[in-house]
């Protein structure tokens, strides 16, 4: 089944928390996740009256096409009625420590922006795929439960209020609203690029996603605990449980007279039992 567009309706409950904001600007980078963000808060901030989110797109100059990207983003902005700013980063040596230095310079020039504009928010299009590969990254280092928690729905940075509103929808129903849209996004190649470990990881995961280990962001999203596996330490609990015998019980037949007794009792959140 191909994935929805997201409906007026979930986007309404999903960018209620900009409603508390005077003001707020999405981080746009041309891909379909940010743009999806980017058109929805502008259809939310029209249909509700509420000022035009402005368009923040970072230029980084890693890639000779990132400023074309940029300048494509700044069209759709425009097509949109929205204000657009590109914010150059003039980067250091290219290495392994790249993309986290990439990461801070990004947020730094982006509060800027906001703080000079009298923006007290900035909305990004962070989504369930990511929350999925950062517990995997956490987990790889061996982080407690606790150290797990992986992105917050709210943050701050220099004093201004990050907001994630998409952390539940799974990339394939952003992808499809961008498409719903008509607009014209890109793939930047370093988010697979195997020297950064995000890069190595969207890799793995693809490979396992192949061998079916991709009911695992279904769980992920779940939980048991009322909501998504990411907001509550016992759903972490369970979910560390369930996979940890995922490739055990992925070998089985689905109505396997073991392995049924143990699916039932995840359905019911009596995982393990």
């Amino acid at each position: 089944m191909n994935a929805r567009p997201l409906s007026e309706i979930e986007a309404d409950a999903l960018l209620a928390p900009l409603a508390r904001h005077a003001q707020a600007a999405v981080a746009v980078s041309g891909g379909p996740d940010s743009l999806a963000l980017l058109a929805l808060a502008a259809a939310w901030a029209h249909r509700h009256e509420r000022h035009a989110p402005h368009a923040l797109t970072v230029d980084h100059g890693l890639r000779a096409e990132s400023r074309a990207e940029a300048e494509l983003v700044a069209l759709v902005a425009a097509r949109l009625g929205l204000p657009h700013a590109i914010l150059t980063w003039r980067h250091g040596p290219v290495d392994a420590g790249l993309q986290a230095r990439a990461r801070a310079a990004r947020y730094d020039l982006m509060a800027a922006y906001c703080t000079a504009h009298g923006i007290p928010a900035l909305a990004t299009a962070h989504h369930l795929d990511d929350q999925a590969e950062t517990f995997l990254m956490r987990l790889k280092r061996g982080s407690g439960l606790d150290g797990l928690a992986a992105i917050p729905e709210e943050g701050s940075w220099a004093g201004l209020t990050l907001l994630r509103p998409l952390l539940d929808i799974p990339k394939d129903r952003l992808v499809a609203t961008a498409e719903a849209a008509g607009l014209p996004f890109v793939a930047d190649p370093s988010n697979d690029d195997a020297r950064f470990e995000r890069g190595r990881l969207r890799g793995a995961m693809a490979a396992l996603a192949e061998l079916g280990s991709s009911r695992a962001r279904s769980r992920f999203r779940r939980g048991g605990c009322g909501g998504p596996v990411w907001r509550s330490k016992p759903a972490w609990m369970r979910f560390s449980a369930g996979m940890a015998n995922e490739a055990r019980l992925g070998t089985h037949r689905s109505n396997c007279r073991i392995c049924l007794p143990r699916r039932r009792r995840w359905a019911s959140g009596r995982w393990p039992g």
